[in-house]
């Protein structure tokens, strides 16, 4: 009800009456406060930052996006700009108070993928390979499923680019993702050395004395440079330079490309046979006398070549004729054969000489010839019979047999040689015969076994021997049968030498007898064989182990590692990053008499190991400049720290001094940062402008005493911007000007500011300290009096100096009141004096005034009894 009533209510002529009205209090709208959130980033959770609408009621609240859907702290939301967030918010007093609604919009801005182009390698003039890349950076629990389309991968580099490390540049091709944008990072392409073609076909064979040419010093590549030719003894045969004679003799080529940079050098080799050239041995003509001996021949020699004389041939030709002393007169061949000749880089062909015998008077004579051993030819040691006249020998053997000059017989004893001699003047000689008994003995044969090699652990091979002393043009088909071929080695025989022993075993020849020699098998040492495969790629910090020194072998012994430099990687030994590297190990097996040392290698990829840069979360207030960001480098390896880091990532945001209170990306990048064996990758921090905290300038106030009230040299806090200041003491009191403080040190005073901008300002806080000294009380002894040799009297003290409105109500206990006075002390003035006492006040504290005690004469008390009545006639006396 609104009533009404007179009031002042006043008109002429008129009187009033009053009728009451109704005042409705209706349900009030409550007061929601939600300040538009700041811009978040695909895959931050909703939270408190952002569903933190505020009513000036209790109540509940409600949220929804545009489809209704309802988000939940910790709910994601899709990328996309102004997407409307509300509330509804019901209050707890539903009958005072009606549901009420408000909405924000909130930008969600689409997360970052980072696109690295994977590293590749080629050699040079290789095409390029195609090149590949890894995404990372999915939030929200995404993967690689949400991207489609490729990124576009190049690199300037083509075939013809030189050795050496290319860009592989990384965009965004047909990239697409809902909720990301992306970010790209460069690849390497390392362009390596290329491999030169040789091509050298063994050339035709030579003759000694011919010399080197284009036909064979003729190698070719397929990319431009030299070639430097050396023979297997490293000796260098330029054009024109002439070989020894030769079977399978190596020529070496080395190239070197005309681009060194892009192209190793190579080597190869061919086989070229060298034959030895002929040289001509002629028999010189001779002559002698019928009956004569024949001279001693000589020969002439030609064909040298290469500027080679007579000085290159050792030994001797053996110059021979069928003329004996009783040949006819005639002409005899003197036959040129090898004889003892030898020569390097020749061989010889012959050309017989003529000797001629004349005639003379005959006289046959044939004495019994030696024995000879089969092979040797039948000559004029055996078919010697002479004569003193022209003629002619017929020779005969025992079955009728005609054996010419140079004839052999074959081994056996007491052979009959018959002969005729038929003389040309046969009319001074007649036909005469003689004959001799002859023993040819068998000729011998030597069984030479073979040298023969196995390695350790092997079966002895099949032996095999070699014949000689053939003679008489005889081969070794006129052999049969074999010989026993043996040795004393056995499949577990150490290695080193043994005897092959030969006999005679089934082995038979006519004409011949055998006699044997040894030779040696030699054990070598077997190469154990060892396995060891290329090892999976590792990346830095990942120490070197079984996995990578893994070599085996068949046999018993230990591995000794090493890389290319000679450096000894013992297990645990974490690589350098580096493409191709080659470990090498060296078997020594432990049996060293039967197993040689053996090297193997393999190579290994070592990944540089990944740096993560994490920019460091940031916070400034509304208003300030950034702070200096700093980022937070982890992924270190083998013991290593930041020592291995040289320059400093790229740390940059968006948010400007004016930028509004909410979070913005730190974007970290590369900069400047280089640190070997590891590559960097990159993940964002955020700065978060936040409400600035007012600067409140408020300095501990001078001491005030107690009883002075609070005023503005006390309470003078002032800020940097423009709000209100509340004023308590540490137990909450309230304080405004013009209270009085209770006496105390280090009194805390406490001001809370209120900035007018509660969007952009906290409210702050600070404090001082005062000193709030106690007020004094004085304490005077009041003014006594007594009459001497009286006890003193009970003093009594007047308190002063109340302030504050205090009465003597807050003092508790006595003041000590005393005097030098006692009964016996004469008449006079004394002292009191005033002193604490239990006097007890809080806010004060007390001074003291001495009072005075004045001992005044006494009055002595006379005592008379009233006497005993006397009769008139007595004297007064003592009773």
């Amino acid at each position: 009800s609104i009533t009404a009533a007179q009031g002042t209510l006043s008109a002429a002529n008129y009187n009033f009456t009053f009728v009451n009205g109704t005042l409705t209090v209706s349900q009030a709208v409550p007061v929601l406060t939600w300040g538009v959130p700041a811009d978040i980033i695909f895959g931050k959770a909703l939270s408190a930052a952002q569903l933190d609408a505020t009513a000036n009621v209790p109540g509940t609240f409600s949220y929804t996006l545009a489809d209704g859907t309802t988000p939940a702290s910790g709910a994601v939301l899709q990328a996309g700009p102004n997407q409307t967030l509300r509330v509804a918010f019901t209050p707890a007093d539903t009958v005072d108070y009606t549901a009420a609604a408000a909405q924000v919009e909130i930008n969600v801005n689409r997360a970052t993928l980072t696109v690295k182009a994977n590293d590749v390698s080629r050699k040079y003039a290789s095409s390029n390979p195609a090149f590949t890349d890894a995404i990372s950076g999915f939030v929200n629990g995404d993967g690689p499923s949400v991207v489609s389309g490729a990124a576009s991968l190049t690199t300037t580099a083509n075939i013809a680019s030189p050795v050496g490390a290319y860009p592989i540049t990384a965009g965004l091709g047909t990239l697409n993702a809902a909720d990301y944008d992306f970010a790209f990072q460069d690849g390497v392409l390392s362009v390596t050395l290329g491999a030169p073609v040789i091509a050298w076909n063994n050339p035709a064979n030579l003759t000694y004395g011919q010399s080197l040419g284009v036909a064979q010093l003729n190698a070719s590549a397929n990319v431009p440079g030299t070639f430097t030719y050396t023979l297997a003894d490293g000796k260098t045969p330029a054009a024109g330079a002439v070989l020894n004679a030769g079977q399978n003799q190596t020529l070496n080529v080395t190239f070197t490309p005309n681009d060194a940079t892009d192209y190793p050098t190579a080597t190869a080799q061919v086989q070229i046979a060298v034959d030895p050239a002929t040289l001509t041995v002629a028999a010189n003509d001779a002559s002698r006398a019928y009956g004569a001996a024949n001279p001693a021949f000589t020969d002439a020699i030609s064909g040298f070549v290469n500027g080679d004389s007579l000085g290159v041939v050792s030994g001797a030709a053996s110059l021979t004729t069928t003329a004996t002393l009783s040949s006819a007169v005639g002409n005899y061949t003197i036959s040129a054969a090898q004889g003892t000749l030898s020569a390097a880089n020749y061989t010889f062909s012959f050309v017989s000489g003529s000797l001629a015998v004349t005639q003379v008077a005959p006289v046959v004579s044939w004495g019994a010839p030696a024995d000879i051993i089969y092979g040797a030819a039948l000559g004029g040691s055996q078919l010697g019979a002479i004569a003193n006249v022209p003629g002619s020998f017929s020779y005969t053997l025992a079955d009728g047999t005609t054996p010419a000059e140079g004839a052999v017989l074959h081994a056996g004893p007491n052979q009959t040689l018959i002969v005729t001699f038929t003389p040309t003047d046969a009319v001074d000689y007649s036909i005469a015969t003689a004959q001799v008994v002859i023993n040819v003995a068998p000729a011998t044969l030597t069984v030479t076994p073979n040298d023969a090699s196995r390695v350790y652990g092997a079966a002895n091979p099949a032996f095999a021997d070699t014949i000689s002393g053939f003679v008489n043009g005889d081969s070794p088909s006129v052999v049969s049968g074999g010989a026993s071929l043996i040795s004393s080695a056995s499949i577990v025989s150490a290695a080193g030498n043994y005897s092959i022993t030969a006999a005679l075993g089934t082995l038979n020849a006519a004409d011949y007898v055998f006699v044997f020699e040894s030779a040696t098998l030699t054990v070598t040492r077997a190469t154990p064989a060892v396995s060891w495969i290329n090892p999976t790629d590792i990346i830095y910090g990942h120490a070197l182990g079984g996995a990578q020194l893994d070599a085996t072998a068949g046999v018993q012994g230990m591995f000794s590692y090493t890389l290319a430099d000679g450096v000894t990687p013992a297990a645990g030994a974490v690589l350098n990053a580096g493409q191709n590297q080659t470990l090498i190990v060296t078997f020594t097996p432990t049996d060293t008499i039967n197993y040689t040392t053996v090297t193997a290698l393999v190579e290994i990829n070592v990944a540089p190991a990944v740096l993560i840069v994490t920019a460091s979360d940031a916070s400034r207030g509304y208003g300030a400049a950034n702070p200096i960001f700093a980022d937070a480098i982890s992924g270190f390896v083998n013991g290593e720290g930041l020592g291995v880091v040289s320059g400093a990532a790229s740390l940059t945001t968006t948010a400007s001094t004016n930028s509004a209170l909410g979070d913005y990306a730190i974007t970290a990048a590369l900069g400047t940062l280089t640190a070997a064996n590891y590559t960097f990758s990159f993940q964002n921090g955020t700065l978060t402008v936040a409400q600035a905290t007012p600067v409140i300038t408020w300095s501990n106030p001078a001491d005030i005493s107690y009883g002075n009230a609070l005023g503005g040299s006390q309470l003078d806090a002032t800020a940097n911007v423009a709000g209100t200041f509340s004023y308590t003491l540490a137990d909450g009191t309230t304080l405004a000007s013009g209270v009085v403080l209770q006496a105390g040190l280090n009194q805390t005073l406490n001001v809370v500011f209120t900035p007018l901008d509660t969007t952009d300002y906290a409210a702050a806080a600070a404090q001082v300290a005062i000193n709030v000294a106690p007020a004094t009380l004085t304490v005077k002894a009041n003014d006594a009096s007594r009459i001497y040799a009286a006890s003193n009297p009970t003093f009594t003290d007047t308190i002063s100096g109340f302030v504050n409105g205090d009465g003597p109500s807050i003092v508790s206990g006595a003041a000590s009141l005393s005097t030098t006075a006692n009964i016996a002390s004469p008449a006079g003035v004394y002292p009191i004096t005033a002193g604490l006492g239990t006097l007890s006040a809080a806010n004060y504290k007390f001074d003291f005034q001495d009072g005075t005690l004045n001992v005044g004469l006494a009055a002595p008390v006379l005592t008379w009894n009233k006497p005993a009545d006397i009769t008139y006639g007595q004297p007064l006396g003592a009773g």
